[in-house]
């Protein structure tokens, strides 16, 4: 068989020359159905087909190989998810959490301006031998002090009690295995003035899940701190810091921590009924503006909350400052308005 192709553009075209022989009974079946005069037409149109059905066949192939590597690629992202997934049960949850504290941390120090500085330290072993309590540790006014941060993301922690060896009164058990005995090693272990042990709320012991967002020990001094990890709020570890950050410069000798105990408490729920009053205000704005006596009213709920805070504010610098409140002033303080 003889023939010549040659590709001819503007416009593109294929152009046959020569003899064509091809010796195949199905093609001549076909052809034998139609008359002379329509050969070049169902040749034409015979060619296209084939042409298109080969094309079809090498995008199949393509789509294929390319099916092929995208579940490979798909396996290899559910083994990288479980991985993860496991990751986050297991210890390693722990090193996942210490990374967005730190983070946190050092956002919310830079924001300020205070130049502290944020390491992470839950590798390497501290003063006691063999020990590494102590995640995070934020260095203070150039390493003159410091606060020490242990990330607890187990609900097996209790919070513990100084005058029994661990939460279940067994002498078997770990007088370490609790948020009392962390921060207290804590503290020995870094070398450092204040504590801090860090919860998720999603994953707490019962007696960690009673306590107030933020509790304060002042024996120690520490504090048992809750966030929330899924909505992304870290926003109690960075009140704690701050307080605790300037009990370190301050020297926690000075600070009368009954006082401040209850300055947090007052503090918390304080900013827990301001964040809910700005939430619920947002959707009472946004979902009914024929509604202003309640904004007026939940405006003055959101006021009168901001003036406890200040007056949470003065107290707290003053027993900061090591000063003890009178009396009249502590009564003055937590006389709060019958009508709120």
């Amino acid at each position: 068989m003889t023939k010549f192709i040659n590709l001819k553009t503007s416009p593109n075209r294929v152009e046959f020359t020569g003899d064509f022989l091809i010796e195949d009974e199905g093609l001549y079946e076909f052809f034998k159905q139609y008359g002379a005069g329509e050969y070049d037409h169902w040749f034409e149109r015979a060619l296209r087909l084939g042409a298109y059905a080969l094309e079809e066949e090498r995008i199949a192939a393509f789509l294929g190989r390319a099916e092929n590597e995208i579940d490979a690629g798909l396996e290899r992202l559910k083994v990288i998810y479980k991985m993860v997934h496991l990751k986050e049960k297991s210890a390693g949850k722990g090193a996942v959490a210490e990374v967005e504290l730190s983070d946190v941390l050092q956002r919310f120090i830079d924001d300020n301006g205070w130049g502290d500085e944020v390491t992470a330290t839950g590798d390497k072993v501290g003063s006691i031998a063999r020990r590494k309590v102590g995640d995070l540790v934020c260095s203070i006014n150039n390493g003159a002090v410091s606060v020490v941060i242990e990330s607890k993301m187990d609900a097996s922690v209790a919070v513990g009690d100084p005058t029994a060896l661990d939460e279940r009164n067994k002498k078997s058990g770990n007088p370490e295995k609790s948020a009392y005995g962390q921060n207290i090693t804590s503290l020995v272990n870094r070398d450092s003035q204040v504590a801090i042990s860090v919860f998720d709320k999603a994953s707490v012991s019962a007696s960690i899940r009673d306590l107030e967002d933020i509790t304060f020990q002042p024996e120690l001094p520490g504090f048992i701190v809750k966030v929330d990890r899924a909505r992304g709020d870290f926003a109690n570890i960075c009140l704690a810091y701050s307080i605790a950050r300037e009990m370190a410069l301050m020297g926690v000798e000075k600070i009368h921590g009954d006082h401040l105990n209850l300055v947090i408490k007052r503090l918390v729920r304080d900013l827990g009924v301001l964040a809910k009053t700005e939430t619920d205000l947002g959707k009472i704005e946004k979902a009914a503006k024929d509604t202003l006596t309640s904004v007026d009213s939940i405006r003055g709920a959101i006021t009168d909350t901001t003036s406890s805070l200040d007056s949470t504010s003065q107290i707290l610098k003053k027993v900061l400052a090591g000063d003890v409140p009178s009396l009249d002033e502590m009564r003055l303080y937590f006389n709060e308005k019958a009508d709120k």
